[in-house]
């Protein structure tokens, strides 16, 4: 119920508001991340760009800091768009609960 609170998603039947996945984070999901958000389109090709990398980084680094760090995708698969926000949710030192959003592309 916190995560959902947080997140501002009532419990309402519609399926846009669903907690689809709830899990804990891994390394591999932190790689994922960062692949996913260096990237840019120059001359037609896809590079890394250095100002991502460092945002990247330092998102990364926050979420290193976090206990219980979990991974929550929210929107019920088959029925919302394929985009669905995906959250890196975990508690700080004092107890508050920390994230970033992404999004996870389900096709």
């Amino acid at each position: 119920a916190a995560v959902r609170d947080a997140l501002k998603l009532p419990d309402n039947g519609n399926p846009v508001n669903k907690i689809e996945t709830f899990r804990n984070a891994t390394a591999d999901d932190m790689k994922t991340f960062i692949e996913n958000n260096t990237m840019t389109w120059k001359n037609n090709k896809l590079v890394e760009d250095p100002a991502k990398v460092a945002q990247a980084e330092s998102a990364i680094a926050v979420l290193r800091g976090l206990k219980d760090l979990k991974i929550v995708v929210t929107g019920e698969d088959g029925t919302t768009n394929a985009a669905h926000p995906t959250y890196f949710v975990g508690l700080a030192q004092d107890g508050s609960m920390v994230g970033i959003q992404s999004k996870v592309i389900w096709t």
